[in-house]
């Protein structure tokens, strides 16, 4: 790709040549919330920021910026919000000959976001996200009534709400899919499924067809969602069966089908599933309620998840190789990765990225400390990733060999494990024998 002298100065990629380093941009920015509704997805101290990072960076003679951090921080005295943005860019003077730009992600967009996203923290106790897991800061959220209304949203969280207002009421999302086309997808526990298109909420359902069963069951146990029936109207509950509903409902309705139930208020609709169950008392059928999508009127497309390109598994798989391992810190990830998938609440109560389909890193102090690697999580995917990335690391599919390649390992069972001074590797395989062939490979870095 090209750019021109007269081209905006903040890129979303890093310049291919750069002829002079020209320093750090730091700046501040701050201004008061809109208060008319329809302008609150707009972040106004933002936009101030960039329009001053351009300025500034122009006065410094740069014709290329990448902006490497960007934070926001929103207050509220009681009677009006505050937004402040704090942004940190590089300047530079790209080359004469050469004014491309690589294939390398900028840390930040030219709009400010991460990709997907900026970097926030929530008002209602500074830091949290800094000092508390998401698992332990998740734990101490007052979750609102679980409540479905098409009034008042799911949760008390509205159609045309921002990202960081569904994270203040409801906490940590317990994974993040970064998709296409600007839109992210925020799951709570295991059956909420909220979709953000360029940070604001346009699309909410129970049911979603992204994660697969094992993608489901890396997620962890999350009270106030997992073991809680939601309401409709606050009143009749997720289970009852159609009659049950359809009578205790204060919304006007329409029976679309047998099994759907559609309630309808300006430009937002309401579906209300129905699934048929044997009934305990009688040899007929009971159609209970089991789902429900809140969306506006405006058609709704959920795009794919974001996956890996050639070029950034050839850089992870580099630093992976237990053989020969390259420590890289979670920063490094992101400018080479700027789209990782996040779960934030895992069974194991921790936090881990996803990258593609089936690539599963912690971080400690921002440094890649484990790796899991398995068949894929996603629904639709290439069924030949987990071969393709294990043969990118050289490690072998069968037990036997697993035994002869590393000369350290142990063999238990379906598990073959290998310790050494720099990593261990836990390999596990669907059978006892020595033809078990891998479905599941962990690496933990010294």
């Amino acid at each position: 790709m090209t750019v021109s002298a007269q081209s905006a100065v903040i890129f979303d990629f890093k310049p291919n040549c750069i002829s002079e380093n020209l320093g750090f941009i730091n700046l501040t920015s701050d201004e008061t919330e809109p208060s008319d509704p329809q302008d609150s997805k707009i972040n106004p101290s933002l936009q101030l920021a960039l329009a001053k990072l351009e300025q500034d960076a122009r006065n410094k003679g740069a014709d290329a910026v990448i902006i490497n951090s960007v934070s926001h921080h929103r207050t509220n005295d009681g009677k009006k919000s505050k937004q402040r943005t704090k942004l940190k860019a590089q300047a530079f003077k790209m080359c004469a000959d050469d004014v491309s730009l690589s294939s390398i992600a900028a840390p930040y967009n030219a709009k400010g976001y991460q990709v997907l996203r900026y970097s926030y923290e929530i008002s209602y106790n500074p830091d949290d996200f800094k000092t508390k897991s998401a698992h332990n800061l998740a734990k101490s959220i007052i979750l609102p009534k679980e409540d479905i209304s098409i009034v008042t949203g799911v949760y008390g969280v509205e159609l045309g709400s921002h990202i960081t207002d569904t994270v203040q009421k409801l906490g940590p999302p317990s994974i993040e899919i970064s998709l296409n086309d600007n839109q992210v997808l925020y799951g709570y526990g295991r059956e909420l499924w909220f979709t953000f298109n360029n940070e604001t909420l346009s699309h909410v359902t129970s049911k979603q067809n992204i994660l697969n069963a094992a993608g489901l069951n890396i997620l962890g146990f999350r009270p106030g969602f997992d073991d809680t029936l939601w309401k409709v109207d606050g009143l009749a509950q997720q289970k009852s069966d159609i009659t049950t509903v359809k009578s205790t409902i204060t919304s006007s309705f329409v029976q679309k089908t047998k099994n759907e139930l559609l309630i309808s208020s300006g430009n937002k609709n309401l579906t209300l599933n129905f699934e048929e169950f044997d009934s305990t008392d009688s040899f007929n059928k009971q159609l209970l309620l089991t789902h429900f999508t809140l969306a506006n009127t405006s058609p709704h497309l959920l795009n794919s998840p974001q996956l890996l390109t050639q070029q950034q598994k050839s850089w992870l798989f580099d630093k992976l190789s237990p053989t020969k391992p390259e420590k890289f810190t979670l920063n490094e990830l992101k400018q080479h990765i700027p789209f990782p998938h996040k779960v934030n609440i895992a069974s194991d109560d921790g936090t881990w990225w996803l990258l593609g389909n089936h690539i599963l890193i912690k971080f400690e102090q921002q440094v890649a400390k484990q790796v899991k690697i398995s068949e894929s999580l996603f629904v639709d995917s290439n069924e030949q990733s987990f071969l393709s990335s294990i043969n990118s690391l050289e490690i072998p599919l069968s037990k036997a060999e697993m035994l002869i390649q590393f000369s350290e390992a142990i063999d238990n069972f379906d598990i073959v494990d290998v310790e050494t001074t720099e990593y261990t590797i836990q390999a596990k395989y669907d059978s006892y024998e020595d033809d078990g062939v891998l479905y599941e490979l962990e690496i933990s870095y010294f």
